[in-house]
């Protein structure tokens, strides 16, 4: 009878064992360990360390912070039983150590005790630390936002997941440590209204900074989901994550784990790099004859500098290849001031004037309209030589004079390169006879950034808005008394939004009287839900929408993938509408 009682006690102990016990083998992650801190007494966390790491090379870090359920009292492994950001970060980095701290509060004293454990890893482990990435839910936010008030300068990027911001935001901003701020609208423990205020306090101190709206954009995102938009989420993972939360849009917020835009936006930032994933050393996942990382950068060669080498001044030719500044001298709207470009950050020089390239159709070739490229490149750079020519090369043996954009990039903001692209169409429409078009056969396109600055202009400066929309100084010429409409659009691997962020408001895409819209991405794209967002707003905005889907292909395959061919079909089709 004992022995009986005695497996029947074992039996019920397997049985009751917590399912982070049981995950610990399939997860690779080693439980309860613990750093005994001279100040900060002893900590405990769980800890994935990958096969590959043997001290040779840098590897990046994840510190992941739970809300109340994973705290240390809660038992061992219960933050992995929870949450699933310390398994899903690994698909966005390569190399990374993930550690999940099981700590004992949601206040200072985790906090400090977070800060601890981050620098004994930066100490310990090889560690890079231009990637060392936090996150934190529920409670595990409130302890996040205390730490951004302690040292945000450790971190490269913060996700702040269903919280509230307790901490002092200042701190944060003078370290321009980027923080994305996920929560559903109807969180049943804080409601939005949190982030909210967290996202304001944030942004005003940036404003105030002096920090452009774009430029706060790549810093601040502020990101609060519908029950519907959380709920078609659940049900797409429904396999992973089973029933939990499944009424509670508190805990749904856990879901941004699971939702590439976000992740991609906080695991592919490196500090002193906009780490997106069509930066030069992501956006080829393949292999491509001919494709290099210093064809990706190339840039055009620029126009003459004396002579008529404006669009204002220059005579169009049809016949051959021309590079015209888009603006005259002294007069270029902008309100970015950017005199240095000091150790070489970015793309273009202080001096970089916008410019386009014309790509006139060959001799022979029957004339169908015009198309403006812009390259993509995460408002970094151009990728001209892998986006736009090889794209335009096609298109012009199919009928369509082609027009290359070599818009303003970061220092600037998007509205100043949304005016380049607007001037560079007024240029096409001007000389439509010239170029033997119909003056209303007229789209642009972009690659990525490319298609988000083609956007901007569209929903904002296009028609007949000039450069004082920006700058009361800028003094407006005959250029700008003809319309900078646009007959069509190419998004691709696009959408209208900001960088990493298709817009959803039905309203402003309402707004924005957009043409007609092809979209064309790989369902290897990081970005799939955000195109397949945009695209459904924009139905809803009446806008009508054309989608070319490349199965397997990643982001930022240029001219490649057999897309070429039918988006011309589909101009030719709208612009004989």
């Amino acid at each position: 009878m004992k022995a009986a009682f005695i497996l029947l006690l074992v039996f019920l102990m397997i049985l009751l064992l917590p399912f982070s016990a049981i995950a610990d083998a399939e997860s690779g992650f080693m439980m309860d360990q613990t750093y005994v801190s001279k100040t900060e007494g002893t900590i405990h966390y769980n800890l994935f360390v990958p096969d590959s790491y043997d001290g040779s090379k840098p590897y990046a870090l994840h510190i992941a912070l739970p809300g109340w359920e994973g705290l240390y009292f809660q038992g061992v492994g219960e933050d992995l039983r929870w949450e699933y950001l310390p398994y899903e970060s690994s698909r966005y980095v390569d190399d990374l150590i993930v550690v999940s701290a099981q700590l004992n509060d949601w206040g200072m004293t985790s906090a400090t005790q977070a800060v601890a454990l981050t620098e004994y890893f930066l100490a310990e482990y090889n560690i890079d630390p231009a990637q060392v990435y936090i996150t934190g839910y529920s409670g595990g936010g409130e302890t996040l936002s205390r730490i951004m008030e302690l040292r945000p300068d450790l971190y490269t990027a913060a996700l702040f997941v269903s919280s509230q911001w307790d901490g002092d935001p200042a701190p944060l901003v003078k370290a321009k440590t980027p923080i994305y701020l996920f929560t559903a609208e109807h969180d049943s423990y804080y409601g939005s209204e949190p982030v909210r205020r967290a996202y304001q306090r944030i942004h005003d101190l940036y404003a105030g900074a002096g920090l452009s709206e774009e430029e706060i954009a790549g810093l601040l995102v502020m990101d609060i989901r519908s029950d519907a938009e959380l709920d078609a989420l659940r049900e797409e993972h429904a396999d992973q994550i089973g029933t939990a939360y499944a009424t509670d849009y508190h805990g749904a917020g856990m879901l941004a784990a699971f939702d590439e835009s976000v992740m991609n936006w906080v695991f592919r930032k490196a500090k002193g790099v906009q780490k997106t994933i069509d930066s030069p050393s992501d956006i080829r996942a393949y292999e491509e004859p001919g494709w290099s990382e210093e064809l990706m950068m190339r840039k055009p060669p620029f126009p003459a500098e004396t002579g008529n080498n404006t669009v204002l001044t220059a005579h169009a030719d049809a016949h051959t290849e021309q590079a015209l500044f888009l603006w005259e001298p002294g007069n270029m709207p902008s309100r970015t001031s950017y005199t240095s470009n000091a150790g070489g950050y970015y793309y273009d020089d202080p001096d970089f004037r916008p410019y386009v390239t014309t790509m006139p159709v060959p001799e022979g070739v029957p004339v169908k309209g015009a198309v403006l490229l812009c390259a993509g490149g995460a408002f970094q750079f151009r990728g001209d030589y892998t986006d736009t020519i090889p794209t335009a090369e096609k298109l012009n043996q199919l009928g369509f004079q082609c027009f290359i954009v070599d818009y303003r990039l970061h220092p600037y903001t998007q509205e100043e390169g949304a005016l380049d692209q607007a001037r560079a169409v007024r240029f096409v429409r001007k000389n439509a006879d010239v170029y033997g078009i119909d003056p209303n056969k007229i789209a642009v396109m972009g690659y990525s950034a490319g298609g988000i600055q083609a956007g901007e202009m569209l929903l904002h400066y296009d028609g007949l808005v000039n450069g004082t929309a920006l700058d009361a100084s800028y003094v407006p010429d005959e250029l700008d008394a003809i319309s900078a409409d646009a007959g069509a659009d190419g998004m691709i691997y696009s959408f209208y939004g900001r960088l990493s962020v298709a817009s959803k408001d039905v309203d402003a895409l309402r707004a924005g009287n957009l043409p007609p819209t092809y979209f064309c991405y790989g369902t290897r794209d990081p970005f799939v839900r955000e195109f397949e967002a945009n695209i459904r707003r924009l139905q809803e905005a009446g806008v009508e929408v054309e989608t070319l889907v490349l199965q397997g292909w990643p982001h930022g395959y240029g001219a490649e993938g057999g897309w070429v061919e039918p988006f011309a079909a589909w101009l030719e089709k709208v612009f004989n509408q």
